[in-house]
């Protein structure tokens, strides 16, 4: 039976041991003795102690000799500061109680100004009294539906722009003129979902509480409704940063 061990005498030097072996190889180390080696072994041998170490490679990255000396970062709109001003009827489609269109962005105040009469001055964080008017009605100026417009200022807004909230009547016919309208004076339609996604964009929302708004809405049971909820408290975003 053959036995192998290999024994580290050094940084530099090690041993290797067999029994029953038919080839001698003299070892360098300061003892001088003589191991016994296969002959396949020994050639192994006499190939490592010739094996010199190569010099140290310098790793150099790809784009070294056209790096920028002074590279600039990609510049982006601040957070709250989009450039476009979104609308969208916020409430799901058929008639209802009420009906609500939203609007947000640098515009949305002007915007809803001139969709309705107000009947005081926007504040943020106030309800509004308005008339909804239908500007193509006959006589001048003609009041369709009443409303109650809620204005919040950036940043103190869901989205961390100017937003601009019209609660009429659920009438699909109201809403589509308010929506319409809105479209001819400067917003444009909003994507599903990109009310939340300029609030996680501005840093209102993590990614946790964002993905939390769409699972409350499409919630199918109290108790999903409850997670939902919990989670877009932050409780979710709690436990993972600990």
């Amino acid at each position: 039976m053959i036995t192998a061990y290999i024994c580290r005498k050094d940084s530099s030097e090690s041993t290797l041991n067999l029994s029953n072996s038919s080839t001698t190889v003299e070892d360098e180390s300061d003892h001088g003795s003589e191991k016994f080696l296969p002959e396949s072994f020994g050639r192994t041998i006499r190939k490592l102690k010739r094996f010199r170490p190569l010099r140290p490679i310098r790793v150099v990255a790809y784009n070294e000799s056209c790096r920028m000396s002074n590279p600039k970062p990609i510049s982006e709109p601040p957070p709250g500061q989009s450039t476009e001003t979104i609308a969208a009827v916020s409430t799901p489609r058929g008639a209802g109680a009420s009906g609500l269109c939203g609007l947000s962005g640098p515009l949305a105040a002007s915007i809803a100004a001139q969709l309705v009469r107000l009947r005081q001055p926007l504040e943020h964080g106030r309800a509004r009294l308005a008339d909804v008017l239908d500007e193509d009605a006959v006589s001048d100026a003609a009041r369709i539906d009443e409303a109650v417009v809620t204005f919040f200022g950036a940043p103190h807004s869901y989205t961390a722009e100017d937003l601009v909230e019209i609660a009429a009547h659920g009438s699909p016919v109201v809403l589509e003129l308010l929506l319409n309208r809105a479209l001819k004076l400067g917003a444009r339609l909003a994507e599903p979902g990109e009310f939340t996604q300029r609030a996680f964009l501005a840093g209102k929302l993590d990614l946790t509480q964002a993905e939390a708004v769409r699972d409350l809405i499409e919630a199918q049971t109290l108790t999903q409704a409850r997670l939902a909820a919990s989670q877009m408290g932050g409780a979710l975003s709690r436990r993972v940063g600990r």
